[in-house]
């Protein structure tokens, strides 16, 4: 299964809730066991990692991330490329997720 693209916005120092729900063969899938990680780095560079957050699965498939004000007031970047991957128990990564992440000065809006 290839990974799907989606370009993501973040306002600078506001809470940032990114929610998705993992579907297989049209259903929810259960991730129960599974890490679901969501990796922003520099664009074109997947070894120089901004930030990084995993969360543990759920039998509903939901997967929510929440970067506080306090984190995404100091990311000192306007543009990050993003990944969100599963971490399977027996240790493999799947790409699930992956595109831009903008982030914009609430003062440019």
């Amino acid at each position: 299964m290839a990974a799907a693209r989606k370009n993501l916005l973040v306002d600078l120092g506001t809470t940032w809730n990114f929610t998705f729900e993992y579907r297989f063969d049209g259903a929810p899938a259960d991730l129960t066991g599974h890490v679901v990680e969501l990796r922003i780095m520099k664009p074109g560079n997947s070894t120089s990692v901004y930030d990084t957050q995993a969360v543990d699965g759920t039998a509903d498939a939901r997967t929510t991330f929440t970067f506080e004000d306090e984190e995404t007031a100091v990311w000192s970047f306007r543009k990050a490329a993003y990944t969100v991957d599963l971490l399977e128990p027996s240790g493999d990564r799947i790409g699930l997720l992956f595109g831009t992440l903008t982030v914009r000065d609430r003062a440019d809006i």
